[in-house]
Formats: structure tokens, C-alpha cells, sequence
């Protein structure tokens, strides 16, 4: 499992809230509303140039687009209210008729409408300027959905009775291809662009939702069942886990609605919610990962917390058709309202111990920026030897091989001999100068045990004969004294508690004690001959702070004080006895977030931010200098290099040490 994709980032300061408010398209009552989601009070009423609003959605500087059926006589028009003008919206009216679906493509900024009424996808500017229509291979578009590289899906329902199709498009609107197989009735799409997964919601069969990996993909290569249920709309949480809006007919007349949530390795399902359901046509999520669903039969809009089948809140609708939430750094209130019920409940199979709050300032230390990989990569992995960093594998468009080396003394990258196997999401490690690519992903839903060693003198690559007895993907990896310890990860059961030990000198694997918390996405550093698991995704697809040490002489682990800040994909690397942590992902989106772990007092401290947040990156060290690489944040997979260059080892507070636990 990769990394999910995950909400815009929000930062919150002293005496300050950043506040989402997500917006309601109520049909029959004509207007827009916008509640505060902490306490479902009312922010705002939007109802000028609003008529039969179908949809809406903010953009990522919070303006507001509104798509309106309008009436008999009118082909509808789309509402643009610049950030908080809600009563003075520029109409757009060319190329829409009878608009159903909008969305904003992340990497161009532009907007696009799917109208029903003529069959076509009109693109607008930012500023709302028409652009382009999009007619080919269009036939009753119901969805819209965009991959990391700006192209377009379209869900085509189709006008007579066939199945329907997907069809797929450039950022400049030309057909690429179209996708029939799996289709039947397509009424919703979501797009995991951190797994470069398409997942189509068919309402005409209870087959229910297809899969489909990797751009191209003509037919689904999984679906998942629900129950008989015919899907109506569907989302992809912070996590990857999808969740399913779907209805079943039990007798004449008599209708079940459910929401079933699947995690994104093999698709079990995880989560349903049966109850406070009416027509469900709308799902959202906000920062917290807390469920919002609109309900048009009981016209009202509920609100569940992670995990819960019951709602914490309920809002007042009319016939609502849409959920959207602003980005969460446009919006400040005063003051923090925080809802107890709001916060998802701890998670992880032990009980942390206390960890001592970060300084209320940053310890200062300096940021410096590198020269660049030579392209994008995320998950990829690397490995220091002979004042060298290497970074080999990961993604970027498909599954890499190539192994670049950075040399600090002339700030240049060089490209090495590729590894023989392609993979993301792999682990790396040097024991006597050679380096050491293990695990990871071939192909989706390819877990891999492979283990191949490169060395740098020969600059040649050989396979191990031995693989590692837990093909897996996101193995973290950490040398004591010569051995090679694989930790976590996950493969088709998802997150692993497994730990296995390889010694390159005898060729052999061997188990170790399991970590008490099942966990992928984690990294690991070493002090003292002291492996250390921080961080990273657990069972439930939440991120995890916990931190646990293995000590390979007494073969145990002990729980040590929690990571401030609860996150996946993060990286680890440890100068003068010290962890840092940086960056990830959570519930807030991308981090840039560095926080340091002494062990010697089991306690950590807040470090100044990396200037670029990002997630699923790698880092090494190279005479007390930290570089991190890589990695993907918001809106691409990144080559950038930075690195803290000086005050790399702040001192941790020492007034409340957490205590130690078994």
C-alpha cells in the first residue's frame, strides 16, 4: 500500500483555528450553504445567480464555482463567487447545458464542467474564462476525475442502452483512449494518484466498483463487491481507503441504503455504516477524516467519526446534491472550537507512552537547497557509503531501476549502473561498502522479497540468492553491527508487525520478534546498536506517532515516547546520536514537519521545517550534514534536494522526561 492522497495542508498557530467550512448544494431550496464543521452552525446562505444547484466546488484559493440546472427554459450556468463575495458571482453561461459534475484539475488550475444536456466538458480559466469543449468519445457525462499529470477521465452513462465507457484525456482535451471493459452504468469516479489507481462506481451492476491500474489500463484488474448493492457515489479518504455510497432492494418498494469502506490492499472491507442513511448522493472528508454524507431523502447532511457508524452531527438540508470542503488555510477564525467528538480515537494495537510536548518555538537550525536529482522520484530509497549518497528505485509514472549518486564535494548527481529489477516503495542499507535494494513493488499488487546488492568500486549490481521471506513493500531498513533488519511494511494483508534479519556474510534470513504495532510508511534509525520504528500507517489506514526500540542483544522491543507529530511516509536519519524525523503526510495534507528523538533522555523536540513539504521522500547523512530527497507533495513528485547544514542537533526539553515502558 502506498501512500494515500491526502487533503490540503492547514497549520495552526497560537490563538488561531483554520477553519474548512464545506458547502451544501440544496435543489429545491436553491442555495449554497456553508457550515463550520466543528460545530454545524451556519457561516453562510449563498443564493444569488443560484437556481437548482447540482454542484459546487472551491478552488485552491477558495474561490466557489456553483453548477446550476436553472429552469425549464434555461441550459444552466455555473456560479463564480470570488473568495467570501457571495453575492455578486460572475455567471458563466458558454458551452454549459445542463451541468452535472465540476472539478478543478490540480495541475492546471483550470475548471471543468461535464454537461449533460449536450455532451460535452467545457474547460475554463481560473478566472472563469472560457477555454475549450471537449466533445469526442462524450455521451452523457456523470463524473469527472483527474490523475497527478492533469488528464482527464470522464464517466459516460451513454444515451441508449448500453453499458456506458470511460474516456481519457490529454490536459489539451485530445482522446487518448477509451475504457468499456468493467463498465456498466458509471455514475462516480475517484482517482488514488498516489497508487495511480482509477476506481468507477457502476450503478447498473452489483459488481459494483472496478479497479484500474495505471494509466492505460482498458480493463480492471480487481472489483470490489458490495453485497449486492448497486454503488451511487463513492471517496477516497486521507488513507486510500474507499468508501462506498450504495443502495439494495430487498423487496418492492423497499430500499437499504449503506456505506461500506474498503482499505486499498486487497480490498477487504474494513467499516459499513447502515444506519442515518436516506438517498445518500454525496460523500467529503474533512482534515480530520471525519465522513460527511449527504442524505437527499431525510434532506440532511450527517456527519460520522472515523471508525463510527454513528453520527456526531447532523445539518439541516434541502435536497442537498453536493458536499465540498474550502481549503483549510483560507479560513481563520479567532479563536480554536475544537469538537471532542471530532477526534478520531487513538489507534494502534498498544498504548503509548507519554510523550512531552515540542517547544513552543523551533530549534533554529539552517536549510540549504542542493542540485537537484536528475528527475522525479517518490518511494524511492537511499543509502550512504564512502561519502556518497545513493537514491535508487521509486516511482515516478511507473516502477524505476535507476541508481544516481550524489557527491557533496562537487554538489553533482551521476548516474550509476541500474538496478536489474524495476521497483518502488523498496528499502535500502550498506553493510562493508555494498549496497543492499530490498523489497518493495514491481507492479501493482506485486509484492516483492527480492534483495540485490550493488557495489560502487565495480559499479555492478548481482542478485542474493536468498530473498527476503516477506515479500513486502515498504520495508524499513536498519544496519547494527553488520546485519541488515527489515522492519514493517505491507503486502496483500496489509500493514506487518514482521521483522526479519538478513547477515550478508552467511547469505541467510532469519526472524526476529514481531513489533507490537503493525505498521507501514515507518522509518527507522539506529543509536547506540538500538534500531528505532517511528512512525507510519497502521491497520486502520491512520497515521501513527508511536515509537518502538529493538535491542538485538535482549531480542525485545519496548515502547519508547511518541512522535509529537503522527504521520506516514516520513523520513529518519540520525546525526550525533540524535533522530530526525521529516516530513510525511497525515490528516493535514503533505509535511514539511522535523521533529528530534533523544534517546538518552526518551524525549523529542520541535526542529525548524523543511522548507518543502513532502511525502514518501529518503535522506542520508554525509559529514554531519542531513539531505533530504525526493518525495511528492500536493500537486507533483518532486527532484529537489535540501539539507540542514548547521544547529543540526538541538537539545531536547528535559523538565517532563516521558517514562519508559515495556
Amino acid at each position: 500500500m502506498r501512500g494515500g492522497v491526502l487533503p490540503n495542508q492547514s497549520f495552526e498557530r497560537p490563538n488561531f483555528h483554520h477553519v474548512s467550512p464545506f458547502s451544501v448544494t440544496n435543489f429545491t431550496g436553491n442555495n449554497v450553504a456553508l457550515y463550520d464543521p466543528r460545530s454545524g452552525s451556519s457561516v453562510a446562505t449563498i443564493d444569488s445567480q443560484i437556481s437548482g444547484p447540482q454542484g459546487a466546488v472551491f478552488d485552491s484559493s477558495g474561490n466557489l464555482f456553483v453548477a446550476n440546472k436553472g429552469g425549464t427554459r434555461s441550459t444552466g450556468w455555473v456560479s463564480f463567487y470570488p473568495l467570501g463575495n457571495w453575492q455578486t458571482p460572475k455567471v458563466i453561461g458558454r458551452g454549459v447545458n445542463d451541468p452535472v459534475a465540476l472539478s478543478i484539475n490540480a495541475a492546471t488550475g483550470d475548471l471543468y464542467v461535464a454537461n449533460k444536456g449536450n455532451d460535452t466538458v467545457s474547460v475554463y480559466s481560473a478566472s472563469g474564462s472560457f477555454k475549450t469543449a471537449i466533445k469526442t468519445g462524450i455521451s452523457q457525462p456523470e463524473a469527472l476525475a483527474f490523475n497527478k499529470s492533469g488528464d482527464l477521465f470522464v464517466a459516460n452513462k451513454g444515451h441508449s442502452t448500453g453499458r456506458g465507457s470511460v474516456t481519457v484525456y490529454s490536459t489539451t482535451g485530445v482522446l487518448q483512449y477509451a475504457v468499456t471493459k468493467g463498465i456498466n452504468g458509471p455514475l462516480s469516479m475517484a482517482f488514488d494518484a498516489t497508487r495511480d489507481r482509477l476506481y468507477v462506481a457502476n450503478n447498473n451492476s452489483e459488481a459494483a466498483v472496478s479497479v484500474y491500474h495505471g494509466f492505460g489500463a482498458k480493463a480492471p484488474t480487481n472489483a470490489i463487491l458490495t453485497k449486492s448493492g448497486h454503488p451511487v457515489t463513492m471517496m477516497l479518504d486521507s488513507s486510500g481507503n474507499v468508501f462506498v455510497a450504495y443502495y439494495v432492494v430487498l423487496t418492492a418498494g423497499v430500499v437499504r441504503f449503506e456505506i461500506r469502506e474498503y482499505e486499498p490492499h486487497g480490498y477487504k472491507e474494513i467499516h459499513h455504516i447502515s444506519n442515518n442513511l436516506s438517498y445518500p448522493n454525496a460523500l467529503a472528508f474533512d482534515t480530520k477524516g471525519n465522513l460527511y454524507v449527504s442524505n437527499a431523502g431525510s434532506n440532511n447532511v450527517a456527519a460520522f467519526a472515523p471508525g463510527s457508524s454513528t453520527p456526531f452531527l447532523n445539518f439541516v438540508a434541502s435536497s442537498p446534491r453536493s458536499l465540498s470542503f474550502a481549503p483549510p488555510t483560507v479560513y481563520v477564525s479567532p479563536s480554536p472550537v475544537p469538537s471532542p467528538s471530532m477526534t478520531p480515537s487513538p489507534s494502534g494495537s498498544m498504548t503509548p507512552s507519554p510523550s512531552p510536548s515540542p517547544s513552543p518555538t523551533p530549534r533554529s537550525v539552517t536549510w540549504a537547497t542542493f542540485a537537484s536529482m536528475p528527475a522525479p522520484r517518490d518511494q524511492l530509497a537511499a543509502a550512504v557509503t564512502g561519502n556518497i549518497l545513493y537514491a535508487v528505485g521509486g516511482d515516478d509514472s511507473g516502477y524505476q531501476n535507476q541508481l544516481w549518486a550524489y557527491d557533496p564535494s562537487s554538489n553533482a548527481w551521476t548516474t550509476k549502473a541500474s538496478m536489474p529489477t524495476h521497483r518502488a516503495a523498496l528499502g535500502a542499507g550498506v553493510v562493508n561498502g555494498i549496497l543492499y535494494a530490498i523489497g518493495g513493488q514491481t507492479a501493482p499488487g506485486v509484492w516483492k522479497g527480492t534483495v540485490e546488492a550493488y557495489n560502487p568500486s565495480s559499479n555492478s549490481w548481482t542478485e542474493v540468492a536468498q530473498s527476503m521471506p516477506t515479500a513486502r513493500e515498504f520495508p524499513a531498513i536498519a544496519v547494527i553491527n553488520n546485519i541488515l533488519y527489515a522492519v514493517g511494511g505491507d503486502d496483500s494483508s496489509g500493514p506487518l508487525t514482521t521483522a526479519e534479519a538478513y547477515d550478508p556474510l552467511a547469505g541467510t534470513w532469519s526472524a526476529i520478534p514481531s513489533m507490537h504495532t503493525a505498521r507501514s510508511q515507518l522509518a527507522v534509525g539506529v543509536v547506540n546498536n538500538v534500531l528505532y520504528a517511528i512512525g507510519g500507517q497502521s491497520s486502520d489506514g491512520s497515521p501513527l506517532g508511536t515509537v518502538e526500540a529493538y535491542d538485538p542483544v535482549g531480542k525485545r522491543w519496548t515502547v519508547k515516547s511518541s512522535m509529537p507529530t503522527a504521520r506516514a511516509g516520513l523520513t529518519v536519519s540520525v546525526v550525533n546520536n540524535i533522530l530526525y524525523a521529516i516530513g510525511g503526510a497525515n490528516n493535514n495534507g503533505y509535511l514539511n514537519v522535523v521533529e528530534a528523538y533523544d534517546p538518552s533522555v526518551n524525549a523529542w523536540s520541535e526542529v525548524t521545517s523543511m522548507p518543502t513539504a513532502r511525502n514518501a521522500l529518503a535522506s542520508g547523512v554525509i559529514n554531519n550534514v542531513l539531505y533530504a530527497v525526493g518525495g511528492t507533495n500536493n500537486t507533483k513528485i518532486l527532484t529537489t534536494v535540501e539539507g540542514i547544514t548547521s544547529g543540526i542537533t538541538p537539545t531536547p526539553r528535559r523538565d517532563r522526561p516521558a517514562k519508559r515502558h515495556a
